[in-house]
């Protein structure tokens, strides 16, 4: 908008010109306040953006930290396993290693004793199939296994071996005992409806007594197991 100077004068021009100067100043003023203020914003953001890159990169250095001490733990981890199987492989090779001289050891006592005959306290005369070693008091000899019975139907007179359950039959007849028992030698023996079967000694004892045992009652079963040569068979 121009400006009222009246009707002329000097100094109207110049004053004119100034004003437009001092306009122009304070739009170029005011760009300037804008530049300025966009670059305190653009500083601002700038800042905020650092800010957020520091915590970024301070995070980073957190987890790769963590991670460091993952890996350290892992490998600390690793070193135990492979100590542990360094360990169970030498527990292995002691183990082999003794047992391989269990083994030699065995087989060198097999060697050396070769079979129970050749024992200085085993004597083993025509041995048979079930039989066992029995003590006899002086040494080990195979006689019958006493544990069980192998049954021998009779109606007649017989003699007995160790082991042996006689089942009688008939009346009048005698079951002679084993001449040459061993301590825990067992005969059985049952009859049926008689009272007059015999038990010969054969040279023992019985019940302490130097005679022959008579079975007097009928549909009964005795068992003669021998002890030793002072106190001979006795009735179980």
């Amino acid at each position: 908008m121009p400006i009222y100077r009246g009707d002329g004068g000097s100094g109207d021009a110049s004053t004119d010109a100034y004003a437009s100067q001092v306009a122009l100043d304070a739009q170029t003023a005011t760009t300037k306040a804008n530049e300025a203020s966009a670059s305190a914003s653009a500083a601002s953001t700038s800042a905020t953006s650092a800010e957020t890159a520091k915590t970024a990169a301070e995070l980073a250095e957190t987890n790769a930290e963590t991670a460091q001490t993952a890996a350290e733990t892992a490998q600390t981890a690793a070193e135990l396993a492979e100590n542990n199987a360094e360990t169970a492989e030498n527990n292995a090779a002691s183990s082999a290693t003794a047992a391989a001289a269990s083994a030699a050891d065995a087989a060198a006592t097999a060697a050396s004793i070769g079979n129970l005959d050749s024992l200085s306290d085993v004597t083993v005369t025509t041995p048979s199939t079930g039989q066992v070693l029995k003590y006899n008091g002086s040494v080990w000899v195979n006689d019958t296994d006493s544990a069980g019975f192998t049954t021998t139907v009779t109606a007649t007179s017989t003699t007995a071996s160790t082991g042996d359950h006689i089942h009688v039959t008939a009346a009048t007849q005698t079951i002679t005992l084993p001449a040459s028992p061993s301590a825990g030698d067992r005969v059985a023996v049952t009859v049926e409806n008689f009272t007059d079967t015999v038990v010969a000694r054969n040279g023992n004892v019985i019940m302490d007594l130097a005679e022959d045992f008579t079975i007097d009652v009928a549909n009964i079963g005795l068992t003669f197991i021998y002890t030793d040569a002072s106190n001979g068979w006795r009735l179980l």
